[in-house]
């Protein structure tokens, strides 16, 4: 058995109460001092974790700006090959004046078989070809007009014009239509 000896007067001696008061509050402060230490730490945990997140949710907005702004680009291509496609359609939808300088050829390489037969004056226009033939003579004249009504290309072949001159000869306007 272990004795206590107390050197000090029992008059100076602390009373058991304020030792109690004293164990108690050492005891709240200690565990005010746990308590708030994991609070400085969690506070830190919180505060690096946050961080983190937010550069995080920084980057990934701006791969979404970089990939918004490659959409508008594709976007913008797009628009302007869409609009280049209509315009092609346009163009091809078009009547083609290909299609008349075949015919006004074959016209062409008729008239230079005839002799004394020359070619004035030319309108070509989508639907129709309108030419001025001057013929040195009525046979000439004739020699012209024949294979002219024979050719299939065209629907209509009108003799919009005839004049004689006896310096010239014949002036005829011709008007072929589709």
């Amino acid at each position: 058995m272990e004795k206590k000896i107390n050197l000090i007067p029992s008059e100076m001696a602390v009373p058991p109460k304020t030792i109690k008061v004293g164990k108690l509050i050492y005891k709240i402060a200690t565990i005010g001092s746990i308590i708030l230490v994991m609070i400085v730490t969690l506070s830190i945990s919180a505060f690096i974790y946050f961080k983190f997140e937010l550069g995080k949710i920084n980057s990934n907005n701006d791969d979404l700006k970089s990939q918004i702004l490659v959409l508008e680009q594709s976007d913008q291509k797009l628009i302007l090959t869409k609009n280049r496609l209509a315009k092609i359609e346009v163009i091809k939808s078009m009547p083609s004046i290909k299609d008349d300088l075949i015919k006004f050829n074959d016209v062409t390489t008729l008239l230079s078989t005839i002799p004394e037969t020359e070619l004035i004056d030319v309108s070509i226009q989508p639907s129709k070809t309108q030419f001025s033939v001057n013929s040195k003579n009525s046979s000439s004249f004739a020699e012209f007009l024949e294979p002219i009504s024979k050719l299939t290309k065209y629907k209509n072949v009108i003799l919009s014009s005839f004049n004689f001159n006896q310096n010239s000869g014949i002036i005829s306007d011709l008007l072929m239509q589709r």
